[in-house]
């Protein structure tokens, strides 16, 4: 082998090494990310095996947002009243 085949050979092997050095750290850095994606896959398809089951929590969760919202406005004018 040539002096330039055993370089290009020995450049070539650190470009490989570096591809994966580099491949292994985006692989650290991407498993939270991919966790929540995965676990977002699932809730997602749950909703779609369920469709029932999601407009009825859909529709409890807002009834309850709004029950929440009315009990605010009542403490709030409570004491105001209070005040005067």
């Amino acid at each position: 082998m040539s002096a330039r085949e055993q370089s290009l050979a020995q450049r070539r092997q650190e470009l490989v090494d570096r591809s994966a050095a580099q491949r292994t750290a985006l692989v650290a850095d991407a498993k939270p990310l991919l966790s929540k994606a995965a676990a977002a896959d699932r809730i997602v398809g749950m909703l779609r095996r369920y469709p029932v089951v999601t407009v009825l929590a859909v529709v409890r969760w807002r009834s309850s947002a709004a029950s929440a919202v009315r009990l605010r406005h009542a403490r709030d004018h409570a004491l105001y009243a209070a005040e005067r």
